[in-house]
């Protein structure tokens, strides 16, 4: 798998010290990503990791369905999934159900909140800036 990394220099909360790594990943399936997020939050937790990570990569077709999500939103047959051979996967996060593809970014913050910023909030609010550009934003946070 070909990554390109590049350290941006993040700027929250006046602290233009900060540094995060990011790190482009080409079209990865869904789950090897979700493995991928679980080692490095698990890494920055246990701080084998000191640097806040971002990942930015584009997955190959799959559904996920969130804690409150359900298959009544599924607005094609679990059949038509089977043929095409996309998936369909339960994961952890609220939301319902909703489609990753190429040509749709997606971008994983890995971030220790506890140095972060001050205020989980600061980070929630820098995400909508990606947002904008089309991107889709869900994140991995390091918390107790």
């Amino acid at each position: 798998m070909a990554t390109r990394k590049v350290a941006l220099n993040h700027q929250m909360n006046n602290r233009p010290d900060k540094r995060w790594l990011c790190i482009e990943l080409p079209v990865t399936e869904y789950r090897e990503a979700w493995s991928l997020q679980s080692n490095l939050v698990a890494a920055r937790k246990d701080k084998s990791i000191e640097t806040d990570v971002v990942l930015l990569l584009e997955h190959l077709p799959v559904f996920t369905i969130g804690n409150n999500g359900g298959l009544k939103n599924l607005t094609v047959s679990k059949k038509s999934l089977e043929k095409a051979g996309i998936p369909l996967i339960r994961v952890e996060r609220g939301g319902d159900i909703t489609f990753h593809g190429p040509g749709q970014l997606v971008i994983y913050p890995i971030v220790d909140l506890h140095t972060a910023c001050d205020c989980e909030g600061d980070i929630v609010f820098s995400l909508p800036i990606a947002a904008e550009k089309k991107c889709l934003c869900q994140s991995a946070c390091v918390c107790d």
